[in-house]
């Protein structure tokens, strides 16, 4: 009896997590959401994610797909908020990639991220 009162205080907490939380987290990604259009990052990883901007194409840039689920899984959250902050360049990577530090607020980086995260399947 005693484990299953664990089991389901456990599984009521687990609920109210997503209660009380699940629509901050959602509402960081529709913030996201703002914040890629204000920036014009659609520019180069296009509206869709698949990294097929016409600035992408014009420049022939190989950029990330965020709806490749397994190259999505290698990148971290902390790396995803480093290459927003600190630009490409700064990470070895391609140094058209912009940082953008100075042009977010506190937890931007964090509402960008996860609205890139979204665009995985």
């Amino acid at each position: 009896m005693a484990k299953k009162l664990e089991v389901s205080i456990a599984g009521a907490r687990f609920f109210a997590f997503f209660i009380f939380f699940g629509d901050a987290l959602a509402a960081d990604a529709d913030a996201g959401a703002k914040i890629y259009k204000t920036l014009k990052c659609a520019a180069c990883h296009g509206a869709d994610g698949k990294g097929q901007g016409p600035a992408a194409k014009a420049m022939k840039l190989s950029v990330t797909d965020w709806t490749d689920k397994a190259a999505m899984e290698k990148l971290k959250d902390d790396y995803l908020k480093d290459i927003i902050t600190k630009g490409g360049k700064a990470l070895e990577k391609s140094p058209r990639m912009p940082a953008y530090a100075k042009k977010l607020k506190s937890g931007e980086d964090e509402s960008l991220a996860a609205y890139i995260r979204s665009f995985e399947k």
